[in-house]
């Protein structure tokens, strides 16, 4: 099984030779590396050609400034492997990852994703952020809830089979734009597994879009969760009377939005668009009971308000 894996490149001729090394480094042989220089303006260009004529396993794009989901669509059209991965040019793999994926997706036909575990690295310090068990999940609904799909959606952490990119791209000119796709990916995969093997090392970077995000940044992940809730937590709801496990995991997901959703009020004063979902207080994990409460006793919008007004305190003192 070829595994392509799709690196987007822009401006980061810092940390592009540690990336690409620990791709090339895998275990694994039978690999293409496609580095897409999205317009970069710094010295990104000319590594991806040197690493191409220094490696024949390695093809480079070079294309106008279009964004990392442009990129990553790019690398798409150009990739030749049965499965597809992405690294942003900032991070690196551990060198048995591809190993890894590939042998979940060779033992298991029906497996359309494997997701493995994320570190994430900053000023030398190393946090895992998600450590998988070996699962297997049938029902997206199940991965979504009790896998908590939704907290870890990185495209970066997972190896797709192929035909799951037939008709899906990432859209274009957003950001978060792997909560975006992820619903729409499992809408297509039979199977989601999960494995302890592989490593996907983040890298925090000052500068990215979790670290300075907008209002508008936080509105545009808001309306991605708000495009697959409802239905999400309506098929969670239908399987309540016979798996509570299930409806605690839906109303936790259900806080999970509601925090993108104050989060919005607090930055751009727009009005709450989240439903009212009356969620099982005394269930919840601990860092979402207040909000639990005074979503139960207040309501959507009048807890966004709250909550803003005594941040809003906070910050005059």
């Amino acid at each position: 099984m070829t595994t392509s894996i799709i690196i987007p490149v822009y401006n980061t001729s810092a940390t592009l030779g540690e990336c690409v090394a620990s791709v090339l480094a895998q275990t694994a042989t039978d690999i293409e590396v496609v580095l897409v220089d999205d317009g970069s303006t710094d010295g990104s260009p000319a590594l991806c050609d040197e690493w191409a004529r220094r490696d024949n396993r390695v093809r480079v794009i070079h294309r106008p400034n279009g964004g990392l989901s442009a990129a990553r669509n790019s690398g798409i059209e150009a990739a030749r492997g049965d499965c597809l991965m992405f690294v942003d040019s900032d991070d690196t793999i551990s060198p048995d990852t591809v190993e890894a994926v590939t042998a979940v997706l060779l033992a298991d036909e029906a497996c359309d994703m494997v997701e493995f575990a994320v570190t994430r690295v900053a000023d030398g310090r190393a946090h895992d952020i998600f450590m998988p068990r070996r699962t297997v999940y049938d029902d997206m609904s199940r991965y979504w809830f009790m896998g908590r799909a939704y907290e870890h959606s990185y495209a970066c952490n997972k190896a797709f089979r192929r035909r799951l990119f037939a008709t899906l791209r990432f859209a274009e000119g957003r950001v978060f734009e792997d909560m975006e796709l992820l619903p729409r990916l499992l809408r297509l995969c039979r199977r989601v597994c999960t494995t302890p093997r592989g490593r996907y090392y983040y890298r925090l970077n000052a500068q990215g879009i979790t670290a300075t995000a907008t209002g508008s940044d936080m509105t545009s992940l808001l309306d991605a969760h708000l495009a697959v809730a409802d239905g999400m937590l309506a098929r969670a709801d239908a399987a309540a009377p016979h798996d509570r496990r299930m409806r605690r995991a839906a109303d936790r997901y259900y806080m999970h939005v509601l925090n993108i959703q104050i989060q919005c009020c607090m930055m751009c004063a727009c009005r709450p668009q989240l439903g009212m979902r009356r969620v099982q207080v005394l269930h919840l994990p601990k860092q979402y009971i207040v909000k639990g409460v005074l979503l139960r006793l207040l309501g959507v919008g009048a807890t966004c308000r709250l909550i803003r007004a005594c941040k809003s305190v906070n910050y005059s003192k």
